[in-house]
């Protein structure tokens, strides 16, 4: 694999792919990567590469959006998605120029591939880095300059939207373990943490190369410190121990859903399905600790049901009493 010099293009710049719009903090790096394999020679060794796909890779940590949703286009897929198919947009990347002109970089075909972490609480940085995978337009040669990037600049093209700031992530968020029967809310210490891992393989022809990613596996899980909680409910969400003989089947879909939200109407609401918890949890004995260790919760939905979602709180919470009206 051979990559061309990586083009960085300096802010203050912003984002469209397709309706989504993404105002960008610092800079967005642009990666133009060539796939070759060696041709080597019995008599001369290795005497020169063939080209086997092109394509480029634009990374961002946005600091607004148009919709939250929109940075997280997996919400809608399930195994064995082609994401071509659900996620296809147009890339275009507008950084100012002089004056009101806009520097325009345009690439026909991108999906996105890689997700940060959602840190929800008011004391980080609630967006890290993504990133966005670009191929070319397979109906052009790729001897066309135009057809993987396009680049222009437009008079009086410099016009940043109006978009949603990513600090209104920063609320003190609390969550909530929640069946059919059953919910048990809590705060967290320090907020928490929800990670995305999202496994990706290559679908490619002899005639284009690489030309869209089918979804192999979607895993979703969320790191906290619980407080405000009974050590009761503590062991019985950390099912620490009596809730299964060995070989018994857990989760599946049938477990309770994990929900993070605000404690307002409208606030932000995310929901990790069927959430089991995972890993060491550890109780604390200590005089100045938090007696409660961190707990790390995994979505044991399957991978042809949805995951995660995002949404809006529909009331107000009040611990103690519940959702109110």
């Amino acid at each position: 694999m051979n990559k061309t010099p990586t083009k960085t293009i300096k802010g203050p710049c912003y984002i469209e792919r397709g309706a989504a719009k993404f105002q960008v903090k610092g800079n967005v790096t642009l990666a133009f990567i060539n796939d070759t394999s060696d041709v080597e020679s019995a008599l001369a060794g290795k005497i020169g590469k063939i080209l086997e796909a092109q394509r480029a890779e634009a990374k961002f940590t946005p600091l607004e959006f148009s919709r939250l949703e929109d940075l997280f286009p997996f919400i809608n897929w399930v195994f064995g998605d082609s994401v071509i198919s659900k996620n296809k947009e147009p890339l275009k990347i507008y950084s100012r120029g002089e004056g009101n002109a806009a520097n325009v970089i345009e690439l026909p075909t991108s999906i996105m591939i890689s997700f940060s972490a959602l840190s929800l609480g008011s004391k980080t940085d609630p967006l890290g880095e993504f990133t966005i995978l670009c191929l070319p337009d397979f109906s052009k040669s790729l001897k066309d300059p135009e057809a993987l990037c396009k680049e222009t600049v437009v008079a009086n093209g410099w016009n940043p939207p109006s978009l949603v700031s990513a600090n209104i992530l920063r609320l003190p968020f609390f969550g909530m373990l929640k069946s059919s029967t059953e919910e048990i809310a809590f705060d967290f210490e320090d907020g928490a943490s929800v990670e995305f891992n999202i496994t990706l393989s290559d679908d490619s022809t002899a005639r284009t190369g690489l030309f869209d990613k089918l979804v192999d596996a979607i895993e979703v899980s969320a790191k906290f410190k619980c407080k405000n909680i009974s050590e009761a409910n503590w062991r019985k969400i950390a099912k620490l121990y009596g809730f299964a003989n060995l070989g018994d089947f857990i989760g599946g879909g049938s477990s309770p859903d994990l929900i993070i939200r605000g404690a307002k109407a409208g606030d932000y609401e995310f929901t990790i399905r069927s959430a089991e918890p995972d890993g060491e949890r550890q109780l604390i004995f200590s005089r100045t600790e938090n007696r409660f260790g961190e707990l790390t919760f995994v979505s044991t939905a399957s991978d042809v049901e949805s995951k995660f979602s995002i949404g809006l709180a529909e009331a107000d919470y009040v611990f103690g009493q519940g959702a109110q009206g």
